[in-house]
């Protein structure tokens, strides 16, 4: 693949099937949103294992030592959350780099956790329809979760502040997709 440029705002790819023109400053912004909401989210993780683990080592007596199960579980969870969220951030900047493995899946339920944090942020109201039940249900491919996140975090950026927006899941041969509802109900 070679870069060449054509003129000094526009960047195209030329790849063995034709030419790529780059993602636009609206895609590099949604991008940028991405990755920032998915660090956050690696960071979170990490953070409620560390003081799980910090907790769970402190415990002193038979009691404490009952709940100290209770709290790893909670690490090991928070540990799976940084995880997940690390195979999207790969799928972001590197596409189809994790699609061989067969133990990459994707949960929605984080998907929604995330544009939830984010709407709260844009004081819009984040309604979604079809909520994926916890568990295998809710699991999908990073490319259908990456791509439900990027679908969601651009129509939150299309959604004025203090508004109401409503997502919904639809099934895919893949798994749950989770896109704005007026898209599903419109056919795309």
């Amino acid at each position: 693949m070679t870069t060449t440029m054509h003129s000094p705002g526009i960047t195209d790819r030329r790849t063995a099937i034709g030419t790529e023109v780059s993602p636009s400053s609206a895609d590099d912004a949604r991008a940028g949103a991405a990755v920032a909401a998915l660090l956050h989210r690696i960071s979170g993780g990490l953070n409620n294992a560390a003081m799980a683990f910090e907790l769970a080592l402190a415990a002193s007596n038979d009691s404490q030592r009952d709940a100290s199960e209770r709290v790893l579980h909670a690490g090991v969870g928070g540990v799976n959350q940084a995880a997940r969220a690390v195979a999207l951030l790969r799928e972001l900047l590197s596409p189809g780099s994790g699609a061989a493995r067969h133990d990459s899946l994707a949960h929605l339920a984080d998907i929604i956790e995330m544009l939830r944090s984010r709407a709260a942020l844009r004081t819009v109201a984040l309604r979604v329809e079809g909520e994926p039940l916890p568990g295998d249900e809710g699991l999908t491919t990073p490319a259908l979760a990456l791509a439900s996140l990027l679908e969601g975090l651009s129509a939150l950026e299309r959604a004025p502040p203090g508004t109401s927006l409503a997502l919904s899941t639809s099934q895919t041969h893949s798994g749950p997709h989770l896109r704005p509802a007026s898209a599903k109900d419109e056919g795309t």
